[in-house]
């Protein structure tokens, strides 16, 4: 046994660089920051308008629901799939509240759907 300090053997098996590196499925799955950013950017520089992050956002709720259907039993992945969820709702409510017209466009392209409009 390995106690503190001595033992020079590893304990906690290969990486997944020695197993054989990543699976399709799991290439399938990540987000394209690049792709994503240049859609919905409004200009050459745009890399964190409110647009852009609630893209961003969507993308890794859309990858975070996609592993909770296979996982059910993942529950921090449930928690923090709740945190992008009040991030980007918290956007959404900024972006209408400032620019309806960006909000409305947005969600129909990214198929989010809205709430009822509360005119204070």
């Amino acid at each position: 046994m390995c106690y503190l300090g001595g033992c020079r053997r590893k304990w906690w098996g290969p990486t997944l660089a020695a197993a054989g590196g990543t699976s399709q499925q799991q290439r399938d799955h990540v987000i394209n920051k690049q792709q994503t950013i240049q859609t919905y950017a409004q200009s050459a520089n745009d890399t964190g308008s409110t647009r852009v992050q609630i893209a961003l956002l969507t993308e890794r709720i859309n990858n975070l629901s996609r592993h909770l259907t296979e996982n059910k039993k993942d529950k921090h992945g449930q928690r923090g799939l709740q945190l992008l969820n009040g991030q980007r709702r918290r956007l959404l409510k900024y972006l209408e509240r400032t620019n309806y017209d960006e909000y409305i466009a947005l969600t129909d392209q990214l198929g989010i759907r809205r709430g009822q409009r509360i005119v204070r």
